[in-house]
């Protein structure tokens, strides 16, 4: 199990370098467009999808994750969105923008996000098995 774990955070830090290099994050130079807000929410049910589904639990339906993904992705992005400000800012100054480059904006927008995301898929999963495990043993 543990050779699957490295091998799933080693497709999704290759998935985050290449989606920085493809796609745009909030915090560009010049922004971005309306339509890739959806797109930025989309992706990050995608990785939130993935980190989920092989999960060992048999009680937890695809159902479950799909609703656990997008409530993770939701408050991921919020949250994410107010924490990449102020690390960007302590990074660069307050004109980040003009200092560094998008590839490196990207890139820490979405590690950000990603790790906020799967940080509160974890939460989530722990608060709902946390008796399943000793009950499982006995």
């Amino acid at each position: 199990m543990e050779k699957f774990s490295r091998f799933k955070s080693l497709i999704v830090l290759i998935f985050l370098m290449i989606l920085s290099i493809v796609a745009e994050s909030p915090f560009q130079k010049g922004g971005v467009d309306n339509y890739m807000h959806y797109i930025i929410f989309f992706i990050t049910i995608l990785v939130s999808l993935f980190y989920l589904f092989p999960y060992p639990y048999p009680k937890f339906i695809v159902i479950e994750k799909i609703i656990y993904s997008i409530i993770s992705a939701f408050l991921g992005l919020a949250i994410s969105l107010v924490v990449t400000d102020s690390v960007l800012e302590l990074l660069y100054g307050i004109d980040y923008q003009l200092k560094s480059r998008n590839f490196i904006l990207n890139v820490i927008f979405y590690l950000i996000t990603n790790i906020i995301s799967i940080g509160l898929l974890n939460i989530i999963l722990k608060m709902k098995y946390r008796g399943t495990d000793s009950q499982q043993r006995n």
